[in-house]
């Protein structure tokens, strides 16, 4: 598609119409290079990613579906969490790309915090239209703390479609997207996008109904177990958290009607597969209207908030497989000194080495390593945007590394806060456009209550429920707690069971649980372990079916 330009008078009652040939056009040739239509997004906007944006900002259009036919208008908005400078920029079916905002109707491009800019501008007589050619486009918003000298030029500025071809728009946004996030004149920038459809005024769209789509993590292994018993004396590993991902995925695929998903355990569930498959494989394969299940068994844990968005004042993680702390690196340096480090290990370590020894404290060096190899809540946040438009429903049984993972002593277990991974983030995105996200938590603390076995009729009911997919491995298995109770909710739930519903099981059977569990521990003269229960964070505008 190219977005035609067409400016009405209210006034006379006349329209002037007709695609709009921009000056810089014959330079913009000679710089892009053209292709047909495809079914997927080219990749060079849609993969400028901040991975670590201490803000966020959205990019939206005026169609909940994202599909427009030759004639039709299109509006976009953005608004951004801060005051920044932004840049929209949109890249053709056939790869060009384009500036469309700031432009010559619109030469200011700052936002200020928390107010959508239209664009075209409310009251504005310029107007979008959708012609040829057509097929899968994209809009990428672009906000920085301070302006991009390259989008600056004033030719971006002279129309209202500015041609922007790859080698440009690759320098312009080269130093910000290479530059490390630490980096002493870094810029601090965020970005989001949204994908479109277009299509010829005569082409039949079929009708499709809403799909399901869900991803579950397990992470039970990790990758430096053995580094962190060698400086700890303690192991990491769980026991249980391969069969949580594992069940939950056979019931959401069979009871939950899935239309298709994706499993990750343990060495498959790495940080950037997380990454991609939440970034990447869920947005190519649902669109607006549908529903997103993620689930993630694992370890959880908190640092020290670095952005000033965490009312507890820490950011939440979690564990991917192959995560990093400072605690792992003494651990690597022990078995490099005894002989023992795996040759392979040897670049990676001298890389997590200079990141110590350029921190000011072990402290800071353990935070870089951790955000950069963990997941946080923050950047979780900001992968939730890529599906924007559906509804999601996030899925936690985090278990607290009560600090063995990474040092931190405010991270043992007396000084542990609630563990509200996404809670603000949820927030965060509602109050940007983004509302349609439940997230439903449980963090545990003991690791001695964390599992709970398999009993014979709920194998039954298994087997039963997901025509004997969970034979071979359920037989004498145990799940973590939380889970056992999201399973059993699953099993015995009335349809339609939707996401408060199970809420409320998960809540009474974790509460009579934990009561059970310390009057047993009391009558043998032990210490109760903390109870908790799961907490339910729910933005959407209709609480999302788990069992339909």
């Amino acid at each position: 598609m190219s977005i035609a330009l067409r400016l009405g008078f209210a006034i006379l009652g006349l329209m002037l119409a007709g695609p709009y040939t921009s000056p810089c056009a014959a330079q913009a040739e000679s710089g892009n290079e053209a292709g047909p239509s495809t079914a997927t997004v080219p990749s060079t906007l849609a993969s400028v990613l901040q991975e670590k944006p201490t803000f966020l900002v959205r990019v939206k259009v005026d169609r909940e579906d994202r599909k427009y036919r030759e004639g039709e208008p299109l509006r976009v908005s953005v608004l951004s969490e801060e005051d920044a400078y932004a840049y929209v920029l949109y890249q053709q079916a056939d790869g060009r790309n384009y500036q469309i905002f700031p432009n010559s109707g619109q030469t200011d491009n700052r936002l200020t915090a928390k107010k959508e800019v239209s664009i075209p501008a409310a009251g504005d007589l310029f107007r979008w239209q959708i012609s040829s050619p057509f097929g899968k486009e994209l809009l990428k918003v672009i906000a920085t703390k301070q302006p991009l000298p390259l989008l600056e030029a004033p030719r971006l500025r002279k129309d209202r479609l500015n041609p922007l071809p790859n080698p440009e728009l690759n320098l312009a946004l080269k130093d910000l997207v290479q530059a490390p996030s630490n980096a002493k004149h870094s810029i601090a920038w965020a970005e989001d996008q949204v994908e479109i459809t277009t299509l010829a005024r005569d082409s039949k769209l079929p009708t499709t109904k809403a799909r399901r789509f869900g991803v579950f993590f397990g992470v039970g292994k990790h990758q430096f177990d053995e580094a962190i018993r060698e400086a700890t004396g303690k192991r990491l590993d769980l026991p249980s958290c391969a069969n949580d991902a594992r069940a939950l995925a056979e019931l959401m695929t069979s009871l939950g009607k899935l239309d298709d998903s994706r499993v990750y355990l343990n060495e498959q569930a790495t940080r950037q597969q997380m990454q991609t498959a939440i970034t990447q494989w869920l947005p190519s394969v649902s669109q607006p209207g549908d529903t997103i299940f993620i689930y993630f068994s694992g370890h959880g844990g908190q640092l020290v908030d670095n952005d000033g968005d965490e009312k507890d004042h820490r950011d939440e993680w979690l564990l991917p497989h192959d995560f990093v702390s400072a605690t792992v690196v003494e651990g690597l340096l022990k078995q490099q000194k005894a002989g023992r480090l795996d040759p392979r290990m040897e670049t990676h370590l001298s890389r997590w080495l200079r990141v110590v020894k350029e921190s000011a404290s072990v402290e800071q060096a353990n935070d870089r390593l951790c955000r950069q190899t963990g997941v946080t809540d923050d950047e979780f946040g900001h992968w939730l945007q890529r599906l924007a438009g559906r509804q999601c429903v996030v899925i936690l049984d985090a278990c607290h590394s009560g600090g063995l993972a990474t040092q931190e002593k405010n991270l043992d277990q007396s000084d542990f806060s609630e563990f509200d991974f996404l809670s603000g983030e949820t927030g965060r995105l509602k109050d940007i456009g983004q509302p349609q996200c439940a997230v439903l938590a449980a963090c545990r603390f003991d690791q001695l209550a964390a599992a709970k076995r398999v009993s014979d009729q709920m194998l039954a009911k298994l087997q039963a429920s997901t025509k004997g997919a969970v034979d071979e491995w359920a037989v004498g298995a145990e799940f973590s707690v939380f889970t056992y109770y999201l399973v059993e909710g699953l099993l015995v739930g009335e349809r339609p069971l939707k996401v408060n519903d199970l809420h409320g099981h998960c809540c009474q059977g974790m509460q009579q649980y934990f009561t059970s569990y310390n009057e047993a521990r009391r009558s043998r003269k032990l210490e109760p372990t903390k109870s908790h229960e799961p907490v339910l964070i729910d933005y959407s505008s209709q609480s999302a079916v788990i069992k339909p």
